[in-house]
């Protein structure tokens, strides 16, 4: 006998209770009218346009998921397919990156070499390393294109597949829209109807609305089998009912196993009153989604613990931290130090430590300012301390203002108040004695290292000064350039780091000609449209520019050309003005410093 569980209790409220409630809806509902539809209906199409070569299926065949129902033309996917299956077949480019690779490696060894036995050129070490990098590069782009073919052989592969229509479901199918020879596109192929389950489709009156509910048994009576009831289960209830008939729709779900019930018939349909029953394992399987939840609430508040478990304070590090600073405060004695009352207010003195230290960072800045002899007393003090073993005599370090601020504000007040223990009290004192000792230290350490950082400061810039050669730097005139080669003069100046500096002037020089024809604007007008009729289409009348109110006959660049012109407007009976073109422009120059016997302006074609 199986033990009596929560289980079996939110069983029991689940499934006993709405058997009870509807006991009487089997009375209160009348038999109904209904239609027995297939549960799914799909009209088949394919991924891909194209020829239909073959269907193999026909009205009324069943079809199982993943069946081959048709075969669209797929010659040229077929002959993609092979091209991509050879092309991720290479391995040459591969295979010769690896060879190439290997002796570039070699030559890049030998001439290195030699590059150290001063036979080549540290040209020549460089384009051998050049190569190998080349090479290595090669040999990842192989690797690369060969990634990208297998690609293209995986979607070749793909859209041969896609030229297959398949079944998605087990159904069968109900009708063929599409034959052999015809052309697909969006159009479906042929329409597959799933007959188990079949789906009960009723209405009922308005009046039972919130009498049904999903789970509740039918028995069903189609056309075909009129004297067998067909067992259904309510599995969808319209929420928004019918105006015209007062009523709403209910849907069933039937099994239909055999599949000996078709699809598409009417039938009768009369409630029972009664819930689907389940087996054990249904019921468990919605008991544990119940429990589950609730789980999860407990779930996050037991998270919630743990993270204040968690939290830095909490930690067992801290813990075991906080733990060794109050033993070895308990356990340290105190030195030359007599029990003196704890302070009333202070109740962690490990948390006050800090405080002090960050109070005495100042310590070393106002140190620094001292006078030399007490520097030298403190190195002194410092080297025997660590090069020697010895204890430094801290009593010899001159207190100044701020480190004596410090170390009254590290002294515990007494007060009258205190009534803590003796041994408390020394723990305190022997903590703050730590804190200043190790705060005077601390200053001490910087003021050496301080001074002995400028002396060898002092020392190095001393000796570059004395070994650094003078340098005789020469002044090489470069230019004049127009604007546009001067930015690249500058540019290739500045990748050698070649200081300059520029003089900029301007030039004046003549550009050309340009024939102009002066008098009324009548007359001009007139002169234009005759030598235009000759064949002259520059010809043109000036409504801008410091010509306005001209006619320009041409503009010219030699004296050639502009004599040339002049004669023919004169056989027309003109005589045309001859005007000479100017144009200003800037032109740099470059000086450029460089030292004697520096060949990099020549290097750089300059």
């Amino acid at each position: 006998m199986r033990p009596f569980t929560l289980f079996n209790v939110i069983a029991s409220v689940l499934f006993s209770l709405p058997l009870s409630a509807s006991a009487d809806v089997a009375d209160q509902l009348p038999a109904l009218d209904c239609i027995i539809n297939p549960s799914e209906k799909i009209d088949l199409s394919s991924l891909s346009a194209g020829v239909i070569t073959e269907v193999l299926v026909r009205r009324g065949d069943a079809v199982t998921q993943g069946q081959k129902i048709a075969q669209l033309d797929d010659r040229v996917e077929q002959v993609s397919v092979m091209l991509a299956e050879a092309r991720a077949a290479i391995e040459s480019e591969l295979e010769g990156g690896q060879i190439n690779l290997d002796y570039d490696r070699y030559a890049y060894k030998r001439l290195t070499n030699l590059y150290h036995s001063k036979a080549v050129s540290e040209q020549d070490k460089e384009q051998a390393e050049r190569a190998v990098k080349l090479s290595s590069a090669a040999i990842k782009q192989a690797r690369e294109q060969a990634k990208i073919r297998e690609l293209e052989l995986y979607r070749a592969q793909t859209l041969l597949e896609q030229r297959i229509v398949r079944s998605p479901v087990d159904g069968v199918v109900q009708r063929n829209l599409k034959f052999r020879g015809e052309y697909v596109d969006e159009d479906p192929v042929v329409r597959i109807v799933t007959l188990d389950p079949l789906y009960i489709e009723t209405m009922v009156p308005i009046k039972h609305f919130g009498s049904l509910q999903r789970g509740m048994l039918a028995e069903v009576y189609p056309e075909v089998l009129s004297q067998e009831a067909m067992q259904a289960r309510v599995i969808a209830i319209d929420p928004v009912g019918d105006v015209g008939s007062s009523a709403f729709g209910v849907q069933l779900e039937m099994a239909n196993p055999d599949k000996k019930i078709p699809a598409g018939i009417k039938c009768d349909l009369k409630f029972t009153g009664q819930l689907e029953v389940r087996s054990e394992e249904e019921q468990e399987s919605e008991t544990s989604k119940v429990a589950v939840n609730v789980a999860d609430v407990s779930k996050g508040s037991d998270q919630a613990d743990d993270r204040t478990e968690n939290s830095p304070v909490n930690t067992p590090e801290t813990k075991i931290e906080i733990a060794e600073q109050v033993a070895f405060s308990e356990n340290k004695e105190p030195e030359d130090q007599e029990p003196e009352h704890k302070v009333s207010d202070i109740k962690d003195p490990e948390v006050a430590v800090p405080e002090a230290i960050d109070a005495d960072l100042v310590a070393p800045e106002t140190a620094i300012a001292s006078t030399a002899s007490e520097q030298m007393a403190v190195e002194q003090k410092e080297v025997d301390r660590l090069v020697l073993g010895k204890e430094a005599d801290l009593s010899a370090v001159p207190a100044t203002e701020e480190s004596t601020d410090v170390v009254n504000e590290l002294t515990p007040v007494q007060t009258g108040d205190a009534i803590a223990s003796d041994q408390s009290q020394a723990a305190t004192q022997a903590t703050t004695q730590a804190v200043a000792q190790t705060a005077i230290q601390a200053a001490t350490q910087a003021v050496v290292q301080t001074a002995i950082q400028a002396t060898n400061q002092v020392t190095t810039q001393e000796t570059d000064a004395e070994q650094e050669p003078s340098v005789v730097l020469k002044s090489v005139v470069l230019g004049p350039y127009k604007t546009d080669k001067f930015q690249q003069v500058s540019g290739l100046l500045n990748t050698e780091n070649i200081a300059f500096t520029t003089e900029t002037s301007e030039e004046v020089r003549k550009i050309g000609y340009i024939l102009l024809l002066r008098g009324s604007k009548q007359a001009l007008a007139t002169a234009v449209t005759e030598l235009r009729s000759y064949g002259l289409k520059d010809v043109e009348y000036l409504n801008y520019g410091a010509y306005k109110g001209s006619v320009s006959l041409g503009v010219f660049y030699n004296d050639r050309s502009a004599n040339e012109r002049s004669r023919l407007i004169s056989r027309y009976g003109y005589q045309p003005e001859q005007v000479t073109r100017f144009r200003k422009q800037s032109l740099v120059t470059v000086l450029a410093d460089i030292p004697a016997g520096d060949n990099r302006l020549e290097k750089l074609g300059l």
